[in-house]
């Protein structure tokens, strides 16, 4: 069947690198928010250090720090849970139908079942399966390759003299220095070339059609006219093998000089490591090396990118750093040993010391588990084939698709909510509390007058966990009509 797990784990890539474990029949994801660093930044970013605001952060932190991910499949079934101090959340199911399709529901959406048939399925999969679209492929590929082909024989006919001796780059020693001499001009003008014929190829395969085409003439013209022409210079580095006597090239450096500024473009295969670095910065920064100090130093005029990749059967990692006036930086590790594959993705913010945030993935290959299928009940079945041709029809304004939005604001987004404050009661209900009074403008005329009104509403937390689930719920939907949810709800039309 159609891997359910990959589907549903796709959905969340965003959050995590879940998405890398499509390949797993079980995963779960947790989140762990360095608190320490998570305090930092927040007094910087809000500069306040007041009972309210460290309160409010203590419960931001909380909540992710017990926020976790759950997928699961086996033959014909499978689950995607959001959970909360360990409580699902947020749940979606999906089943293989009699028919080959798909069958979904969703806390989200509870009133109804969305259905996919089997034909839409097998029409998607036969679109990248048929013969016909490979031919197409293998036409255009048959014709862009002596392009390339043309294209790097045209820059390297423009090789110069090689040198050889030691030079040092990215902590490794490469014996051979060869310039490439080629203007800016040059390399604009084949590199267009190349483009223009690649995308009549597109045309021509019926990939794109012509008049979606970019006027390439007028712009070859613009640039023969082109007087502000930056300076390029470019080397290969390598070594000589010893065996055949040819060089071995595995690093490039590009340096492109305009009138104001500069950009540096180098990379290859160092220490079985691929890396590539961007710098740019202004003129007065005259070497590499000073353009990656000012942009570690905060420069507004320099910029610096770094991306480090490396891997094996059983390993795979990658790091982007970037320095642009402050440091961000995300660093992936996947590592598959028999049936287990763990992987870790840590965020950094203005410091490479710690982590600000670190998602760590566990899945499991070839687990022997059972999930139960799908049951409809007295759920609405919607065929998604049908809400799209009522998009086509009517837009948003369509009725199934206004039912559908109606029931996530009317009753998934209550159940959601009812969950998550069921799972951790004093922090959902105080960032609820939160963002009531936030989405209240008084006016100002009247504040003195409201102010007493509004202290004897304000939730009382400690008396959450005294509360029952209905009168939790009770007070979920009174939140709700502060923050106007169902006024919204009451202005669509009905279904």
């Amino acid at each position: 069947m159609t891997r359910i797990l990959a589907i549903l784990m796709a959905a969340v890539m965003a959050l995590s690198c879940v998405g890398t474990l499509a390949e797993t029949e079980k995963a779960t994801a947790t989140y762990t928010l360095n608190d320490e660093l998570f305090d930092s930044l927040a007094g910087m970013l809000l500069g306040g250090d007041d009972e309210g605001t460290q309160e409010l952060l203590g419960h931001v932190k909380a909540l992710i720090n017990n926020l976790g991910l759950y997928a699961a499949e086996d033959d014909n079934n499978g689950v995607f849970q959001l959970t909360l101090a360990g409580q699902p959340v947020l749940s979606c199911a999906v089943s293989r139908t009699e028919d080959g399709g798909l069958v979904a529901v969703s806390d989200l959406f509870p009133s109804y079942a969305l259905t996919v048939s089997g034909e839409t399925l097998n029409q998607l999969m036969s679109m990248l399966n048929d013969e016909a679209m490979q031919e197409m492929v293998e036409k255009v590929i048959t014709a862009i390759v002596p392009r390339l082909e043309a294209y790097m024989t045209a820059v390297m006919s423009k090789v110069g003299e090689p040198e050889v001796g030691e030079f040092a780059i990215d902590g490794a020693t490469f014996t051979l220095r060869v310039p490439i001499e080629i203007t800016a001009q040059e390399l604009a003008e084949l590199t267009l070339d190349l483009v223009a014929g690649c995308a009549q190829d597109l045309v021509e395969a019926g990939v794109i059609p012509a008049d979606q085409l970019p006027d390439f003439e007028s712009a070859k013209a613009e640039l023969a006219q082109s007087e502000n022409v930056p300076q390029l210079s470019m080397n290969l580095y390598g070594t000589m093998d010893a065996e055949t006597g040819e060089p071995a090239i595995n690093y490039v450096v590009g340096v492109i000089e305009n009138e104001n500024d500069n950009v540096l473009i180098m990379g290859g295969t160092v220490n079985d490591q691929v890396v590539y670095h961007v710098l740019y910065g202004a003129k007065t920064y005259e070497t590499a090396d000073a353009i990656r100090e000012a942009a570690s130093n905060g420069a507004s005029d320099a910029v610096v990118v770094d991306v480090i990749a490396a891997g094996s059967e059983s390993f795979l990692g990658l790091e982007v750093d970037v320095f642009a006036q402050a440091f961000f930086a995300v660093v992936m590790e996947m590592t598959k040993q028999e049936s287990l594959i763990t992987a870790q993705t840590a965020y950094y913010v203005l410091t490479d010391a710690a982590p600000l945030l670190t998602v760590n993935v566990v899945g499991e290959m070839n687990a022997d588990i059972e999930i139960a299928p799908v049951e409809i009940g007295e759920r609405t079945v919607l065929a998604v084939e049908d809400l799209i041709a009522a998009y086509q029809k009517d837009g948003e304004n369509a009725p199934e698709i206004t039912a559908l939005l109606q029931d996530v604001a009317m009753n998934g987004l209550g159940t959601v909510l009812g969950n998550a404050a069921n799972a951790m009661p004093e922090t959902v209900m105080a960032l609820m509390n939160l963002f009531s009074q936030m989405s209240a403008i008084p006016d100002e005329t009247v504040v003195e007058e409201t102010k007493e009104a509004e202290d004897d509403e304000e939730i009382d937390l400690s008396e959450l966990e005294e509360m029952s689930e209905e009168e939790l719920e009770e007070l979920l939907n009174q939140l709700f009509e502060e923050l106007e949810l169902d006024e919204a709800v009451e202005e669509a039309p009905a279904a």
